[in-house]
């Protein structure tokens, strides 16, 4: 009888042992995302797509703005100047060096900027 309850207990371990392996052991940051919003924004969150992992952001987040990520798949919520958000998904992976996310919130007019003065 004390044997099957220690093994229950070992078993329960393990099992819970492994369920929190990820947060106890994160993985480990090798690849990057680089955000680009035109004209700008800050970046609200960047989450793996499953839902399971918050990666944690700097104090300052306005774009441009590089994020050391775990190889994997991500979306990453984006505020515009105008406050209006966006999300966009993107795979980080070892195999390139680093992924980039563009987005545009609002179309520059480069003749209307260069004619202002």
């Amino acid at each position: 009888m004390l044997l099957i309850v220690i093994a229950v207990v070992v078993l329960v371990l393990g099992l819970g042992g492994y369920l929190m392996k990820d947060r106890l052991f994160p993985a480990k940051a090798t690849s990057y995302i680089e955000i680009n919003v035109t004209p700008w924004g800050k970046v609200k969150s960047i989450t793996t797509v499953d839902g399971k992992r918050t990666i944690e952001l700097p104090a300052e987040t306005v774009t441009p703005l590089r994020i050391s990520v775990p190889p994997g798949d991500y979306k990453i919520t984006l505020a515009g100047p105008d406050g209006s958000e966006q999300s966009e998904m993107v795979k980080a992976t070892d195999d390139t060096p680093g992924t980039c996310c563009n987005i545009v919130f609002q179309q520059i007019d480069v003749e209307k900027v260069l004619n202002a003065r």
